[in-house]
């Protein structure tokens, strides 16, 4: 059991460092994840265009009024979890002012959503290494619970596949079981899930403004591409990553790879905008602030 503790005290750390590496590295990996958007989606989008679809900017934009609030409270879920399971402070409202700032933070090379996150874990009774293992265990969760939930639904167009995928992610949630802290998994799988059905519904919607389908497990390719992207951490919210795995796990749901890519950069794009005005009104209004005092890396304070 002890050689057990450490290895996952091993991963632990080595996912802290590769989340959060030195400041030029993050910079340089923003810098090279833009990049790779801005090629794939000019290329998608071009096709796109070149194709007699009819797309509803509306439906775009109700979608991502209604998941990206729904996105931001279902972390706040899942952060208090974690507060609670750190014996840290596990008020509601603080835990969304906090997931609010690390949603925002996780799309700029500074200071990073796992640097925020961990700092409203450790402002309790948590050690910062509890912090980061915490947030390791979490993000396994969230990749276990969406890769067997994807699967689930790509059961439909892929049997084979998709049945392997629902029992790789079950297999793998019940081995976190055994080496998360107890009665963490029961306490995230329904936040994760919830999460992973979230992006689903959203993603659901934004394909069919565009008049790309109407079908939800035409959305499982983009959701997978997100929950692996996201899990990395190696670019920005999986800048670039999530739309070059959209492309490629497309086929999944006989999907083209270019209409997958430009659903996923039009999510991406739509949601990031709601995420920015939500922001900017608590900038505005000091609400993040009051509920959280000065955040490191946030309103000009260094990480």
């Amino acid at each position: 059991m002890t050689d057990s503790v450490g290895a996952v005290a091993r991963v632990s750390a080595l996912v802290s460092k590769v989340r959060n590496p030195p400041r030029p590295v993050r910079i340089a990996l923003s810098v090279i994840a833009a990049v790779v958007f801005v090629v794939i989606a000019w290329w998608a989008v071009d096709d796109y265009r070149s194709r007699d679809l009819d797309p509803n900017l509306w439906l775009v934009a109700l979608a991502a009024l209604i998941g990206t609030p729904l996105a931001l409270a279902l972390n706040a879920f899942e952060l208090r979890t974690l507060a609670r399971a750190g014996r840290s402070e596990p008020l509601y409202t603080k835990a969304l002012a906090a997931s609010l700032l690390a949603s925002s933070a996780n799309v700029l090379p500074l200071p990073g959503s796992v640097l925020v996150r961990t700092w409203y874990l450790s402002r309790g009774q948590s050690k910062v290494s509890t912090a980061v293992k915490l947030q390791a265990f979490a993000g396994l969760i969230y990749v276990a619970s969406g890769v067997a939930l994807s699967g689930c639904f790509l059961i439909l167009t892929s049997p084979v596949f998709g049945a392997v995928l629902a029992a790789a992610g079950c297999l793998g949630l019940v081995l976190l079981n055994h080496f998360a802290p107890a009665g963490l998994v029961p306490s995230l799988v329904p936040i994760e899930a919830a999460m992973v059905a979230s992006e689903i519904g959203r993603t659901t919607l934004i394909i069919h403004a565009l008049d790309i389908g109407d079908r939800l497990y035409e959305a499982i390719p983009i959701v997978l591409a997100n929950v692996i992207s996201t899990a990395t951490g190696v670019f920005p919210a999986g800048l670039g990553l999530k739309e070059a795995l959209s492309g490629l796990l497309a086929g999944l749901a006989d999907l083209d790879s270019a209409l997958a890519i430009t659903a996923s950069a039009t999510d991406r794009m739509a949601t990031t905008l709601v995420l920015a005005l939500m922001l900017g009104a608590s900038a505005l209004t000091g609400w993040h602030r009051r509920l959280l005092g000065d955040v490191p890396g946030v309103g000009g304070d260094k990480p």
